[in-house]
């Protein structure tokens, strides 16, 4: 058995569950190709990502990198739950701000810099927006909105 399913997600019928669903009900129910997400599991793991910044007194902000899934229901949990956002895209932004995340807690760090998308967000909001034209620390970070550059490491 794989490391990312556990005994505990296997029921008596031998079939997956996500946060205690039987995967195979919910093929039937809505067929496939089918994105599903334990919001309880997708919860606790931010909080534990807190916690251990909290635990060990440094300043942080968790920021989930919304290209993995962005959706209005994904930014409304990972607002409740007072973490960030990185956007890479102005469709990511667009969607970001139609859940009403807050504007102060979405970044966008990309690798170039799309002019289509850096337009329009300047106009309607005040997020921090900023541009690795390398990942190189040497070469230029341009930022918006008198925001500080971050780096992923």
């Amino acid at each position: 058995m794989s490391e990312q399913v556990s005994n505990q997600q296997i029921n008596d019928a031998g079939h997956l569950t996500i946060g205690g669903v039987d995967a195979l009900e919910l093929a039937q129910q809505y067929q496939t190709p089918l994105a599903v997400y334990d919001v309880s599991k997708i919860r606790d793991q931010i909080r534990r990502f807190k916690s251990v910044f909290e635990d060990n007194g440094v300043d942080y902000a968790v920021t989930y990198a919304s290209k993995a899934f962005a959706t209005i229901a994904m930014y409304q949990v990972v607002d409740q739950e007072g973490a960030h956002i990185d956007v890479v895209s102005g469709g990511e932004l667009y969607t970001a701000l139609q859940a009403h995340f807050p504007a102060a807690n979405i970044s966008s760090m990309a690798t170039t810099s799309p002019m289509m998308n850096l337009k329009w967000p300047l106009k309607i909001t005040s997020v921090p927006l900023c541009w690795i034209t390398s990942m190189k620390l040497s070469n230029s970070v341009t930022c918006w909105r008198n925001t500080m550059p971050a780096f992923r490491l």
